[in-house]
This record gives C-alpha cells, structure tokens and sequence, in this order.
C-alpha cells in the first residue's frame, strides 16, 4: 500500500497493533496535525490515507467530527491486514450501526468500519483494542 499523505503531518511514524494479540494491523502512518484535513462528504474518505487521528482531537467549525464514543480514525486503505467481519450492513459498504466488523487475523475484533454511500468513510478503532506503536 503506497503512502499517499500529502499533508503537513510530520509526526513520528506509527503502526497500529492488535492489544489482544500484538497483529500488526496498519501500514506506516503518521499521527494528523492538520485537522483541517478531515472532510464531512457522502460517500467519500473522511480522512486522508496516510494518517490517523484520535477522535476527540478532530474539532471543525467549533463542533467535534466524529461522536464522543469514537476512538482512532482513520481511512480503511490504511489497515491492509484486518479482517472485515461481523454485520456489515449497508446499502453500498457497512454503515457501522451494528458494531465491530473489522478483526485482526486472529479474529480479535478492533474497530468498525463506516462507508456506506450515505457518509463519510472512515475506520474508527477501539483504543481500548488496539495500539499504537512508533515504528
């Protein structure tokens, strides 16, 4: 998977791993420092590939981006080893409404993916399931 960030964001290079297990779940990433980055469009990525973000720290226009509950988000292009899972449901890609669908390779559940036509496409990662390790 190519890295395709071309932001500003020049954190510390990351991987994402299982908590339960230690699977590796990511590619390289880089933690976002722009948040302005973050788009609320139908049917496109909320976030661009390359970075994640925790949750809470995405504000725009003055009002969080993702709900309170939410954890690390990012795009799905950057977890090329999870398993999609679970109740995918959806018209077009799972709405994430029925919780986990997305397990590292030991079936472990990590996160729910969101990316049904009607929303913003992201992956947002349980951090009490998941860690982040610098790389």
């Amino acid at each position: 998977m190519t890295n395709t960030n071309t932001s500003k964001d020049k954190g510390p290079a990351c991987r994402i791993f299982c908590q339960e297990c230690g699977s590796l779940l990511s590619e390289l990433l880089r933690e976002a420092t722009n948040l302005t980055q973050f788009r609320n469009a139908s049917n496109a990525p909320a976030i661009p590939e390359g970075v994640f973000a925790f949750a809470k720290d995405v504000v725009v226009r003055g009002k969080p981006f993702f709900d309170a509950s939410a954890g690390i988000v990012l795009d799905i292009g950057c977890l090329p080893l999870a398993l999609r899972g679970g109740n995918r449901h959806g018209c077009c890609g799972p709405t994430g409404e029925h919780g986990f669908n997305l397990f590292c390779e030991n079936e472990h559940p990590v996160g729910t993916e969101y990316g049904d036509c009607w929303m913003p496409h992201y992956v947002d990662l349980s951090i009490d399931l998941v860690e982040v390790r610098r790389a």
